[in-house]
């Protein structure tokens, strides 16, 4: 042959051999009692039921809205409930709170008689209290007592301390069964000089209701067996409301509670301790410090409807900000709404819960860089329907330690990262979550994100656009033992990778759509469909396209099961040698059934590094090439790696059908190469490498039975460090049959302008 190849082509015959072409030729024309050729192997098309219409048939989330909340469109296209009216939250003051489905500040009381007593109360067993009495009073409606203490000393089990319309001063420390009631809200109102440690309402078996508890040094009210209704606590120390056994609130807002005065102690809205039941309703907690509210069991108990978490605040030392801290509780959480918490918006950790119809929005950081949205710990049972997070950072709902989280009909939109983590719509840590009918959607982050042995059920689940803000943007990753079962599963319009198992982890899908992975430029893994590293990845049903890199890789001991697959239409790539359609690296293994891989840019499969794959009914097709002077190689093996098969068609690769370099090896039955063309640089880069062979041994055996090879650009099978051995198949259509050591069994030669020649076929090093 002669010298000066052109750059990873192969080499033209010398003038010598062109002559011979033509004498060779003219005995190689077909004979006319020659029986017709074999018909090409068949290979079996994937079975992928959906993919004419483009994608698996996926559950959307189901949204039933509650009672005047106002059915939106969520910038995924379903349909999501907002709380508010379409003007949007009213900032509220005083008395006035805007609960979820209404149309805006309302007072948590009725308005004040104008007698300025309280209304409804019985007529005997009442002590009546007005802070402009013109005497000490007796106590009666007539001779009202001036002083609140007064009433508190006279007040027995079952009576009711009355309070007037006005501004009144002390601390009420109530005895068992006695309750306080007031005028109304906004104009009954209750302050004391008390230090850390007391309370401006202390009480047990008590009703509280129809006043304001406002500006002290300690907490508001405290007590065991509490009910508080219509009832404002502002701008307290310590707690709000604190309470053990049971708790009533309904039509409450605790505002503005505050460490001690040396910055001491939590500073929450409402806290309950041990066993009893909270029930809350209508509850507004707002720009409270560390926590809007905590609820301690064992043997607790909650049900919260129709309320509010709003503007938590931070502790001194610039941690916490939560909106509900639950420890070892049960219960339920219904129809609210937490906008502005920092931490997590709702914690729970060793406990049982129903959270239905949740709004969560604008999440702030702590100090330490935390913004989460539902955070169960522990051992937590927890069901979540209907959430709504948006325009908010951290993750949405984060599992650790616990092995029965379900959220479904989840819409997660808008997210950026914390100073902790990357954004998330779902993480799971050493435990298992199921996700089910969610839309997770513009995430500059991982929208699933599973680690430390944690396991995550996905069913029905969309994403679309992560990594908005450049970070590293995967739709979903399995790390360190982590593993992900996947069912019905589109990832789209993402930053650098579809899905990602790395460390041991595994990812099993089933109905898989991955499309549109655009390379980050900064370089990294670089827009590929799925990447394996020292995993287990398992794909049925799945359809990757548009990836700007390699449609599947396989990575350090890495292990592909792949049937009913199409990897296609792969974008133009950001390096060089990117744009494979399946890439085998590093002792990895891929096992291939029923795969077509179609317009790749690079190649269709290759393997390096010791790696081997297995083929079944296999179609590699339309390699387009990337123009920058590499090849386009449909089925390569590498660097002492091996492929196996049956039933492999290869038809319009670049510059070789069936390749192999470096001690590769390729072994296959029932195999088609045809129309192998030139390298896509043929028009720009690479102008003399206008050639292409079928099947090229350059450094490993290559041994194919019952096959067809034909139409490829120069010649059927050539030579250049290994060799090619061909069983009971056809040689057709090409300038040289086979050039070099290929050694022919049962071979039919037609059509070809040389049959064979001596010596090999050069190639350079790629």
């Amino acid at each position: 042959m002669h010298s000066g190849i052109p750059r990873d082509g192969i080499a033209l015959p010398p003038p010598w051999v062109l002559g011979f072409v033509f004498v060779v030729s003219a005995c190689n024309k077909k004979p006319d009692d020659t029986p017709p050729p074999p018909p090409p192997p068949a290979v079996a098309s994937p079975q992928i039921p959906w993919l004419d219409q483009g994608e698996p048939e996926l559950a959307p989330p189901a949204f039933v809205c509650a009672k005047d909340w106002r059915a939106v469109d969520a910038a995924s296209g379903v349909t999501v409930c907002d709380p508010w009216p379409a003007s949007g939250r009213q900032d509220c003051e005083g008395d006035e709170a805007h609960w979820p489905g209404t149309d805006g500040c309302v007072s948590v009381s009725e308005a004040c008689d104008p007698s300025g007593w309280p209304t409804d109360l019985p007529a005997t067993g009442v002590w009546y209290v007005h802070p402009d009495a013109e005497g000490p009073g007796s106590g009666t409606l007539d001779d009202p007592f001036l002083s609140l203490a007064a009433a508190t000393d006279m007040a027995t089990k079952g009576q009711i301390i009355a309070l007037a319309m006005g501004s009144h001063v002390g601390q009420a420390e109530l005895a068992d069964g006695v309750s306080l009631v007031g005028a109304c809200a906004s104009a009954t109102r209750l302050t004391a000089e008390c230090s850390p440690g007391d309370a401006v309402v202390q009480g047990a078996d008590s009703t509280i209701r129809g006043l304001t508890v406002h500006d002290a040094a300690c907490t508001g009210i405290r007590g065991i067996d509490l009910a508080v209704r219509s009832v404002v606590v502002q701008a307290v120390r310590s707690n709000g409301i604190e309470a053990e056994g049971n708790l009533v609130l309904d039509q409450v807002i605790v505002r503005g509670t505050r460490s001690d005065e040396d910055d001491e102690g939590p500073g929450q809205g409402v806290l309950v301790q041990g066993p009893g039941a909270l029930t809350a309703q209508h509850l507004h907690v707002q720009d409270n410090q560390t926590t809007g509210v905590r609820a301690i069991g064992p043997a607790r108990l909650i049900l919260v409807e129709d309320s509010v978490v709003l503007d938590m605040e931070l502790s001194p030392e610039g941690l916490l900000g939560r909106g509900f801290h639950l420890s070892d509780v049960d219960g339920d959480v219904r129809r609210t709404v937490f906008e502005g918490t920092a931490d997590s918006a709702l914690f729970t950790v060793d406990g049982t819960l129903t959270i239905e119809d949740v709004d969560i929005s604008r999440t702030t950081e702590t100090g330490d860089g935390w913004a989460d949205g539902i955070t169960m710990i522990r051992g937590t049972d927890v069901t979540i329907s209907r959430l709504w997070y948006h325009d908010a950072k951290g993750v949405a709902v984060w599992t650790q330690d616990s092995d029965g989280t379900v959220a479904e009909d989840v819409v997660v939109q808008t997210i950026a990262p914390s100073g902790q983590a990357q954004a998330r719509g779902l993480m799971v840590s050493n435990g298992e979550g199921t996700l089910r009918r969610a839309h997770l959607w513009n995430i500059d982050g991982d929208p699933v994100y599973v680690t430390l042995g944690g396991r995550a059920l996905l069913e029905d689940v969309q994403i679309h656009g992560s990594g908005l803000g450049g970070g590293f943007g995967v739709g979903v990753v399995a790390v360190e033992e982590g593993s992900v079962v996947a069912g019905r599963l589109i990832v789209e319009d993402g930053l650098q990778l579809g899905v990602l198992a790395s460390e041991l982890s595994e990812f099993d899908g089933v109905d898989v759509v991955i499309r549109r992975t655009p390379a980050d430029t900064s370089g990294g893994l670089n827009g590929r469909g799925v990447v394996a590293e020292g995993s287990l990845v398992t794909l049925s049903r799945t359809l990757v396209e548009q990836s700007a890199s390699t449609g599947l890789l396989g990575l350090a001991a890495s292990e592909l099961r792949v049937s009913d697959t199409v990897v296609r239409d792969l974008d133009v790539p950001v390096e060089d040698r990117d744009g494979e359609g399946i890439s085998m690296n590093r002792d990895s293994h891929a096992t291939l059934e029923r795969v077509a891989i179609q317009g790749t840019r690079w190649g269709g499969l290759h393997t390096y590094q010791r790696s081997t794959a297995e083929l079944t009914d296999v179609s590699i097709s339309d390699v387009q090439g990337d123009g920058s002077g590499f090849a386009g190689d449909g089925l390569m093996a590498w660097g002492n790696s091996r492929i196996t098969g049956e039933r492999v068609q290869i038809v319009g690769a670049r510059h070789v059908g069936i390749r192999t370099a470096d001690d590769g090896e390729i072994t296959l039955t029932g195999v088609q190469v045809a129309q192998t063309r030139p390298m896509a640089c043929v028009d720009s880069t690479c102008p003399d490498n206008d050639d292409a062979v079928g099947v090229h041994s350059g450094g490993g055996p290559i041994d194919l039975t019952d096959f067809s090879i034909v139409d490829n650009g120069l010649g059927a099978a050539t030579h250049g460090a290994g060799q090619v051995r061909l069983s009971q198949g056809l040689v057709q259509g090409h300038p040289v049959g086979t050039a070099g050591n290929v050694v022919l069994t049962d071979v039919t030669l037609l059509d070809n302008d040389v049959a064979s020649e001596d010596g090999g076929v050069e190639l350079s090093e790629y």
